[in-house]
């Protein structure tokens, strides 16, 4: 099947001068968007070097020492509240993910008339809106609490996770369900045994990816009230407490850290 060349290939074919135009072009209307969007927002530059100094006075002399003391008597039940919704919206985002990514994905979906533009409309929705936003109507809907905050990562992890499992799906090479196809297999034997264990190892990586976003994301929901160490965080910055805001950051950074390691590790025990 022959290739459908774009119209700049085809506009630049054989006059490398018609290239360079295209390109130096394209570099000047970035550059005109960029000092246009510079001037609309009025950016005070001449604020800066007054803010990096006060970046190094917080961080530098207010945070430090770290008041882990408080830490250790009064967040060790929100981090573990954290913890929780973490894990639970990305096991209930891995679960609900899957059959999503099925659906959405065009060259296996079972509906792709009805199934197929439906779920995608609601992945655009999952991901446009931020998980604050997500947050803030489900805490006016549900009350203040974990409960919300463990719906919206889940709902986080649906938005992204599910995009890139459909991907996966219709990158798949398609020989072996039509093989299947052929031997009279109806959808589900085709999803399960000519796609899934082409994508499996990409599927794996992606739910890794995917429990460090969430967890990541964990952290800040408190903000608005759906549970977890979020709270603490403002009521240290609303109180200028930023000894102990040092500490909370310290160990936020710590229990990140130790989860890039272990999902590095797992990344390559898969790959």
């Amino acid at each position: 099947m022959a290739r459908v060349h774009s119209f700049a290939e085809l506009w630049t074919a054989g006059h490398p001068v018609r290239g360079r135009v295209l390109r130096y072009s394209a570099y000047l209307i970035l550059l005109v968007i960029f000092v246009a969007g510079a001037r609309h927002m009025r950016l005070p530059v001449e604020r800066l070097p007054d803010g990096i100094r006060e970046i190094f006075v917080i961080v530098g002399q207010r945070m430090f020492p770290p008041d882990l003391g408080y830490v250790a008597k009064n967040l060790v039940a929100p981090f573990i509240e954290t913890f929780a919704m973490a894990f639970a919206g990305t096991v209930l985002g891995i679960v609900i993910s899957v059959p999503i990514a099925w659906f959405a994905a065009a060259n296996m979906t079972p509906s792709p008339g009805i199934l197929y533009p439906l779920v995608r409309g609601f992945l655009v929705v999952a991901r446009s809106i931020h998980e604050i936003i997500w947050a803030m109507l489900l805490v006016a809907c549900l009350g203040f609490g974990p409960l919300a905050g463990m719906i919206v990562l889940t709902i986080d992890f649906i938005g992204f996770g599910s995009k890139l499992l459909a991907e996966s799906i219709e990158s798949a090479d398609m020989k072996p369900v039509e093989a299947i196809r052929a031997a009279g297999g109806n959808r589900l034997r085709q999803m399960v045994l000519g796609v899934f264990p082409q994508v499996a190892p990409v599927w794996i990586g992606i739910f890794v990816y995917g429990w460090d976003i969430v967890l990541r994301a964990s952290f800040v929901l408190g903000l608005v009230g759906a549970g977890g160490v979020g709270a603490q965080l403002q009521a240290s910055v609303e109180s200028l407490a930023y000894d102990r805001l040092g500490a909370i950051l310290l160990i936020i950074i710590a229990i990140v850290s130790i989860s890039e390691v272990v999902s590095a590790h797992l990344r390559k025990r898969v790959s």
